[in-house]
């Protein structure tokens, strides 16, 4: 994936998600990758649950909106923050970080 969604630094504003394309992209990513209906995992009689995820429950389960909610309620850099930003005065670059 090559978001284009850019962080902002205010406080901290990862901006995840903030270009639609994104979105479109993780959800494609999300039903294209069924792990659970591979052939090992058939042997094993593996099932999604269909738990729903808290602030998601008015959407319906595996619907665009519901994966779309549910990304943006658990979206969480805890384990892997690192990327770069611009940092810049006006139209001059200063520097990348």
């Amino acid at each position: 994936m090559k978001p284009k969604s850019r962080c902002r630094i205010t406080l901290i504003d990862l901006n995840y998600f903030d270009d639609p394309e994104d979105v479109r992209t993780m959800i494609a990513d999300i039903k294209a990758i069924r792990i659970n209906q591979t052939e090992m995992m058939q042997k094993f009689n593996s099932r999604l649950t269909m738990n729903n995820i808290p602030g998601c429950e008015k959407h319906e389960y595996d619907s665009y909106d519901y994966w779309e909610c549910a990304m943006r309620m658990l979206m969480s850099a805890v384990f892997h923050l690192s990327g770069t930003c611009k940092i810049q005065e006006g139209t001059r670059l200063l520097s990348s970080i």
